[in-house]
């Protein structure tokens, strides 16, 4: 019957938003009797437990035929189900016939706004009883949920003797191993409470925590807020974590590293775990669409990038985004750049972003005006004084803004052009001020009688100015990435901007170790734009190339640009001729125009 069930399926006209999708199928047995595959390791498993919580699924008598698959996959271990007294007396009979400990537990007396207190109490029960048992280790799973896979406490203990825990952790015994379903990476110490593994002592300890007393869950707004009120797996999580030492901090980066370091986080499907609720995707949270970009999993590969210290980007500005609808109010980009920045920025696909453009801010002008608004650009007494008319609005005015009062930042996007070269003018009798190059402003009339030029940042100067920058940024806005774009100096030939370069190269590169959300990138292909001697114009190339570093640090996106089919056709032509020329093939079938169509489509060239 699913045979023919798989024929029908295979023969379905999906809709045209099905058309770049592909449906896979996962085939479990129902049943024990269709349950064939065999384990090949064998250890004393009678020092494991297995504590099915919760209420019994009786739909296919789902937790009935798991009971008597568990009795094959982990044989000679004790089963315990968890339950409730109101189950029928005929399905308690039916689990303990095929060979499960049955505990029948009364409802808690403690009522709350959800179910919080039942998982509590039966997990508690089911945990308690495997201790009388002087079981060793234990795996916490629930009553709605099965593992197909075999093997799995040679893979678990595998798991602890791989990752040890840190020599001075005393307060729990081995590493606890969770899974990666409703393991959510961007909610703060969220560890799935629907499975674990671990000793008998910490498992029994994660579960000892107080009833939710709460009638009415805490409004919330954003992805932090929701977190601070501690809902079911996140409440047992920060509790355990308090009760064996570890003091949460509420960042992302805490979150992590208490992940790295007492925990395990393995992919649901290495232990071919099913769960039929809500709905039959295998994974249910793993979008490969980025519809779901902040119900994102933790899988494996991503503890093993925390466990190793090799993730070195932690975006804590995610937790300030609205819970409900996080992409739903655009999030701005502080964009303190000059050409370099602003020409690389028009190459990737800013349409979801608010930009805001604060050109020739130099970070000790923005520190300046922060503490003393009263010394910020003039822009009426500059009027005459601006060479060109785009001067006065590009440059000028960008310089009123308040780089640390933008609503929703979530990027800051710098390059090193303002500490490089622009020089700091201030008004003689008023302190107001600002920043620019004498090639921007006109000279020849009374500006000097009125300004004075302090010149360029100082170089004993720079680090501390860089360091106040980006404490205020992070007092503003929270660790918020911080892209940081080197000017290269390879067409420099004046000493005194290519030492200027290098200390900002080697200062940033120095507060990267004390702000872990900056990211440095340096160009290393780099091209003179054509006909232009300035040092510090370039080329296409150049910016196509940063661009795609930019992309890479996932939080900007390239642009599709659809091909015109008739640039597509002389493009499909040429193929074709260096092919024939190769004498590579005499002709090209539709086949192989549908392939270099797909490559055209991973290339950016068309949809």
């Amino acid at each position: 019957m699913f045979d023919i069930k798989i024929r029908l399926l295979n023969m379905i006209k999906f809709s045209s938003s099905d058309e770049d999708s592909f449906i896979t199928i996962d085939k479990k047995p129902r049943t024990h009797e269709k349950y064939r595959a065999d384990g090949d390791f064998f250890i004393k498993k009678r020092s494991l437990a297995i504590v099915m919580q919760g209420s019994i699924l009786h739909e296919n008598d789902f937790t009935l035929e798991t009971v008597k698959i568990y009795k094959e996959t982990f044989a000679e271990c004790p089963i315990i189900v968890s339950t409730w007294q109101t189950e029928p007396q005929e399905a308690i009979w039916a689990l303990e016939n095929a060979g499960a400990i049955v505990l029948k537990n009364a409802p808690p007396e403690v009522k709350c706004f959800d179910n919080t207190n039942y998982q509590i109490k039966s997990t508690q029960a089911g945990l308690k009883k495997a201790k009388d048992i002087g079981v060793k280790y234990v795996i916490k799973t629930r009553t709605d949920q099965r593992m197909y896979e075999t093997n799995l406490p040679e893979y678990f203990m595998d798991l602890q003797e791989t990752f040890p825990l840190d020599t001075d952790i005393k307060t729990q015994q081995k590493r606890l191993i969770a899974i990666s379903l409703n393991t959510f990476k961007y909610r703060l110490y969220d560890i799935s409470d629907m499975f674990l593994f671990g000793t008998i002592d910490d498992v029994l300890n994660f579960w000892s925590c107080d009833y939710e007393r709460r009638t009415v869950f805490p409004p919330f707004e954003t992805i932090l807020d929701y977190c601070k009120s501690c809902p079911c797996e996140i409440g047992f999580t920060i509790s355990y974590l308090e009760r064996i030492g570890y003091n949460p901090t509420f960042t992302l980066k805490d979150s992590w590293e208490s992940y790295a370091k007492y925990f395990c986080v393995i992919d649901a499907s290495s232990v071919g775990l099913y769960w039929p609720k809500y709905t039959n995707e295998t994974y249910r949270w793993r979008n490969f669409f980025g519809n779901n970009r902040l119900l994102e999993e933790l899988t494996f590969k991503e503890w093993l990038s925390l466990y190793n210290h090799t993730k070195k980007y932690i975006p804590e500005h995610i937790l300030k985004m609205p819970y409900n609808q996080p992409y739903k109010e655009k999030p701005s980009i502080l964009q303190r750049t000059a050409c370099l920045g602003i020409f690389t920025l028009q190459k990737l696909n800013t349409s979801v972003f608010n930009c805001i453009s604060f050109q020739k801010n130099r970070i000790d002008y923005c520190l300046e005006v922060k503490n003393n608004p009263e010394f910020r650009v003039d822009i009426d007494s500059l009027e005459k004084y601006a060479k060109k008319e785009w001067t006065l609005s590009l440059l000028f005015r960008t310089q009123q803004k308040d780089i640390f009062g933008v609503k929703n930042a979530n990027i800051l996007l710098m390059d090193s052009f303002s500490e490089l070269t622009d020089k700091l003018f201030i008004n003689k009798k008023t302190g107001k001020r600002f920043c620019a190059h004498f090639s921007d402003i006109n000279t020849d009339t009374d500006f000097n009688e009125l300004y004075n030029c302090l010149g360029m940042l100082s170089l004993e100067e720079m680090e501390k100015a860089y360091d106040s920058f980006f404490s205020q940024i992070v007092k503003s806005y929270g660790n918020i990435p911080i892209i940081y774009l080197h000017f290269p100096t390879d067409f420099e030939t004046r000493e005194e901007f290519i030492l200027r370069a290098r200390k900002i190269k080697e200062t940033i590169a120095k507060l990267s170790e004390k702000y872990s959300n900056i990211l440095s990138i340096n160009v290393d292909f780099l091209e003179r734009a054509p006909e232009d001697d300035f040092p510090y114009h370039f080329s296409e190339k150049t910016y196509n190339y940063i661009a795609r570093k930019l992309a890479s640090t996932k939080l900007f996106e390239l642009p599709c640009i659809v091909m015109p089919k008739s640039l597509k056709n002389r493009f499909r032509y040429k193929i074709w001729s260096y092919l024939k020329k190769k004498k590579k093939c005499g002709f090209i079938s539709k086949r192989i125009w549908k392939a270099l169509d797909t490559k055209l489509r991973k290339k950016g060239l068309t949809k």
